[in-house]
């Protein structure tokens, strides 16, 4: 992994040398996902809002949703289901705006994750089951087994109610 995060710092330093905020921002975020699997939540919060700031300033709108669902995922890791939510819906409205349908569909996901922690099976379930329809769309076969696998889970939380 540390030599994963060499490569994404040179090529963070050569984004910005050549003047690519794009680039710039795809590296941060490549940086913080690797903090993420390093146990550096705060690093990794850092990194994404770094890219975060410079894909809004550029109007990436893809770019925008990445660095806002790893923050998501990053306060959900950290048990802040709430503000992880927050962050999900935000990727998940600009998502919707642009028609990305794997987009949407994670956090739509995220977002049923976020229901079921908070102790909502009802609720998380009709996210998992939108989420599993626009998986179906797409034909993510993996993730249709991800949404089935939480939807029964949700079903068994609801009849032990």
């Amino acid at each position: 992994m540390q030599k994963a995060l060499e490569f994404h710092r040179r090529a963070l330093k050569i984004a910005k040398h050549i003047g690519n905020p794009a680039y710039e921002s795809t590296a941060l975020g490549n940086i913080g996902i690797i903090c993420i699997k390093q146990h550096e939540r705060q690093k990794a919060l850092d990194y994404f809002h770094q890219a975060l700031l410079i894909a809004e300033k550029i109007g990436n709108k893809w770019l925008q949703t990445m660095a806002l669902s790893n923050t998501g995922v990053v306060y959900f890791a950290s048990g802040d289901p709430q503000k992880a939510q927050m962050y999900f819906e935000k990727a998940l409205e600009i998502d919707e705006k642009m028609g990305n349908l794997e987009g949407q569909a994670n956090n739509v996901l995220n977002i049923g994750n976020v229901y079921d922690t908070l102790g909502d099976p009802q609720k998380a379930l009709g996210y998992y089951q939108r989420a599993r329809e626009i998986f179906v769309k797409i034909g993510a076969k993996d993730k249709i087994a991800d949404c089935d696998h939480n939807i029964a889970l949700a079903k068994r939380n609801l009849a032990e109610q």
